[in-house]
């Protein structure tokens, strides 16, 4: 964005912050099993019982993150992320749509083995986000729930969750 304010100005604006616009902390919301260790200390999120959000700030300063959990589930909707969240399942969830800094940095932090999925809608932009976030984080992510051609294809249209444990809905 810096680039494109540079040539449209001829350099009289270069960042947002020229502008007054101050850039907000980076951050990802996220439920389940997840240990960061800081200055020497482990610091064990997943003894929350709601979710939580992450600041890249603090994922990034991070000496060590690890989780018990062998999936990672992104969910598209944050009312679903919630409901799921509710189930207190033990899976590693985190809500997204198209990846903002914060989430990746999180992901790229993740056991490199760990198998990711993601639960969005069942429409074309549910399928180009799954697309961006296998791209942009370079883990391969599988669909969950997700079935091209689907009416209605919002998630939430699948209601609350069927079962309290994965995959969730029978």
């Amino acid at each position: 964005m810096g680039r494109l304010l540079d040539e449209i100005t001829g350099g009289a604006i270069r960042t947002l912050d020229d502008v007054g616009i101050i850039p907000n902390p980076r951050s990802v919301l996220v439920h389940g099993p997840i240990k960061l260790r800081l200055k020497g200390e482990w610091l064990d999120l997943g003894l929350l019982r709601g979710s939580f959000r992450l600041s890249q700030t603090n994922i990034e300063r991070a000496e060590n993150i690890e989780t018990p959990s062998s999936r990672c589930l992104t969910i598209e909707n944050e009312t679903t992320f919630h409901e799921l969240a509710k189930l207190q399942s033990g899976e590693l969830m985190i809500c997204t749509s198209y990846p903002g800094s914060g989430t990746l940095a999180l992901l790229r932090r993740l056991p490199p083995n760990m198998d990711c999925w993601h639960f969005g809608d069942s429409d074309e932009a549910g399928f180009e986000i799954l697309r961006v976030l296998s791209e942009r984080s370079g883990r391969n992510f599988h669909p969950i729930h997700m079935e091209a051609g689907r009416i209605p294809f919002e998630q939430e249209s699948l209601g609350r969750p069927t079962r309290k444990t994965w995959p969730f809905y029978g």
